[in-house]
């Protein structure tokens, strides 16, 4: 099986190589990879030791490009689209090995020394991947059994945008899922006990995140358990890395587990069962998290059933003219209304 990173663009964040650094200590023995879509960014990569490999042009040669789709087209770089063309550049790939399994790592997740890695090169399924909600599938950890396989996909994916222009790579997969059951796996993200759920969630939609049956008393992270143990992306909140909140809108609750560890695996208690959290999909993009096994560690001890605000200081200094155009927005609004009464 080999370990693949995607990263399109020609600016590559230092979290990228520092986890790539971190995976490639903790699996020696697998082929890691890197697919970059810039020539630039690639000789950078292979100039510390990594294997690359060079994608065409996503918009040039796949029938979907960022104007495909309804989205902002220049938010954050075209991420919406890149988020789609990812599999694309890794299906290019994929076809100089086209009977290898792969195992597709987001740049910003986070896994464990004990992932269960040969489990998935027996895996039967297609792919597999894990979920938020029953409409939202992650490819935070992406199974691929075989090039085919992603081919498969992948046409699906352009089936669907061209029928629904707002589509997301998301809302793709676990449509995916909804159409090609027997070739999919939802990897396990909750537990099997209902006490672990936000409220309004249907036992039925439960058993498909807690499937144990290949992977018993495990969790891999879908945005979760990452967002709520290591933090919320400070973009969304005016420079803020917002930790340990509910994400209402999640399938999961994280905050009625116990957490503790072995080693620099993190474990997950309720109710008398223990899970292994396989992974972490780190929004905030917190490079500590990636370079050091302790400060993992530390976000687990000091978790004490509330949510916590942290400065992250280059976006907060980045945000202060946004927020205070918003806040003077708001007064004048607010001072109107006073009037108006």
């Amino acid at each position: 099986m080999i370990l693949t990173f995607v990263y399109l663009g020609d600016k590559l964040p230092k979290y990228v190589l520092t986890n790539m650094s971190q995976v490639a200590k903790r699996f020696p023995s697998y082929s890691l990879v890197f697919i970059g879509d810039t020539k630039k960014v690639c000789e950078k990569v292979k100039s510390l030791g990594f294997n690359v490999w060079l994608s065409q042009d996503p918009e040039a040669s796949w029938a979907i490009n960022r104007n495909s789709l309804t989205h902002d087209p220049e938010f954050r770089d075209g991420f919406w689209f890149k988020t789609l063309a990812r599999f694309f550049a890794l299906n290019e790939f994929l076809r100089q090995t086209p009977y290898e399994t792969c195992l597709l790592i987001e740049s910003d997740v986070w896994v464990s020394p004990n992932f269960p890695m040969p489990k998935f090169e027996s895996l039967t399924k297609q792919i597999a991947f894990p979920m938020t909600t029953s409409k939202q599938g992650v490819a935070s950890t992406f199974f691929v059994k075989d090039q085919k396989s992603l081919q498969h996909f992948l046409d699906f994916a352009e089936f669907r945008v061209k029928k629904d222009p707002s589509s997301t790579d998301v809302t793709i997969l676990a449509e995916y899922y909804e159409m090609h059951p027997d070739k999919t796996m939802i990897l396990p993200s909750g537990p099997i006990s209902h006490e672990g759920y936000n409220n309004g969630i249907a036992e039925n939609e439960q058993s498909l995140y807690s499937d144990q049956s290949t992977f018993q008393g495990q969790i891999f992270d879908a945005s979760t358990w990452g967002q709520f143990l290591t933090g919320e992306d400070p973009r969304n909140s005016w420079g803020y890395r917002i930790l340990y909140r509910v994400q209402r809108n999640h399938a999961v609750n994280p905050a009625v587990f116990v957490f503790s560890n072995q080693g620099s695996s993190i474990q997950a208690s309720l109710l008398g069962y223990q899970y292994e959290v396989n992974s972490l999909h780190v929004h905030s993009k917190d490079i500590r998290i990636f370079g050091d096994d302790s400060f993992v560690l530390t976000r687990l001890s000091d978790f004490k059933s509330q949510t916590r605000k942290e400065v992250v200081w280059r976006y907060f200094v980045r945000f202060l003219p946004s927020r205070a155009k918003y806040l003077i927005k708001n007064l004048v609004l607010n001072a109107r209304k006073v009037v108006s009464s």
